[in-house]
């Protein structure tokens, strides 16, 4: 299958779950930040 069509269908996807309010950019922001922080306390146990 053509990746851009798989491309068009996450971005579509994503903007309706904002559309419906299910996520916000906001929400979105504070879940990356709070993995973000995870993976780096994960990388600092595999290096001690």
């Amino acid at each position: 299958m053509d990746s851009t069509i798989l491309q068009g269908a996450q971005l579509s996807g994503g903007s309706r779950a904002v559309e419906l309010g299910l996520i916000s950019l906001k929400g979105t922001k504070s879940l990356a930040n709070i993995m973000f922080i995870l993976v780096l306390q994960q990388q600092q146990e595999y290096y001690i």
